[in-house]
């Protein structure tokens, strides 16, 4: 869900970023930008993170040895 918003963000900032008022306004707009990027990136690495099998082997360990 995170990855959603993130996402639909970033959309919304770049769109924003198209017709900035100011000059300050465009410095803030990239720095929402740039935050959503660095949510967007660490929630991808997080997801690829947990979905990794802990045990590669595909075999659970012999527990009678």
């Amino acid at each position: 869900m995170e990855r959603f918003f993130s996402q639909t963000n970033i959309e919304r900032h770049r769109r924003m970023l198209a017709n900035p008022r100011d000059e300050a306004q465009r410095r803030i707009i990239l720095k929402l930008l740039a935050e959503e990027g660095v949510k967007l990136r660490e929630g991808i690495a997080q997801s690829n993170a947990s979905t990794k099998p802990s045990n590669t082997s595909g075999f659970a360990p012999n527990k009678f040895d």
